[in-house]
């Protein structure tokens, strides 16, 4: 299941009030992005890929945190509101950018959470395999270029 786009919006701007910054903004600019292309490529479906889109940091409403500690917040957030989808896509997004970080066996439980749905359902979503060099959002992807994925963002 998925929120509705009013359900999504408002979950942005619920989160958004608990923790201000860049992340939001990408997020809708992710979902534009998601919806964009799946209206190009049969089989797709937009709105879903929309819906998705803008839910796919929603983790990060929880503070500046790092990138295991935001996706596993989405995950379970999104798993508690009964988005499954949803919650697959937090869980996946930014597996890219991990998987060289669970090389070890991790300590922290929403790292081995993490490493083990990935283990075992990992799926290569087109958000992030597009939005590592092409982010539409100002000054690029707040990820490897400007430490975002480690919580250290700049503030607007």
């Amino acid at each position: 299941m998925l929120p509705s786009i009013d359900e999504a919006i408002k979950e942005l701007e619920i989160a958004e009030k608990m923790n201000p910054g860049p992340w939001v903004k990408h997020s809708m600019n992710v979902g534009i992005a998601a919806r964009n292309i799946a209206e190009k490529v049969p089989g797709m479906d937009p709105t879903k890929a929309y819906i998705v889109g803008l839910m796919h940091d929603i983790g990060r409403r929880v503070g500046i945190v790092d990138i295991p500690t935001h996706v596993y917040e989405g995950y379970k957030y999104c798993m508690e509101k009964g988005w499954d989808e949803a919650a697959r896509i937090c869980m996946t997004h930014s597996y890219l950018l991990m998987q060289e970080e669970f090389q070890y066996e991790p300590d922290r439980e929403d790292e081995k959470a993490i490493k083990a749905w990935n283990r075992d359902n990992y799926k290569v979503n087109l958000v992030s395999s597009f939005r590592e060099e092409n982010d539409l959002d100002k000054g690029g992807n707040y990820g490897t270029k400007n430490g975002y994925h480690s919580g250290n963002y700049p503030k607007d």
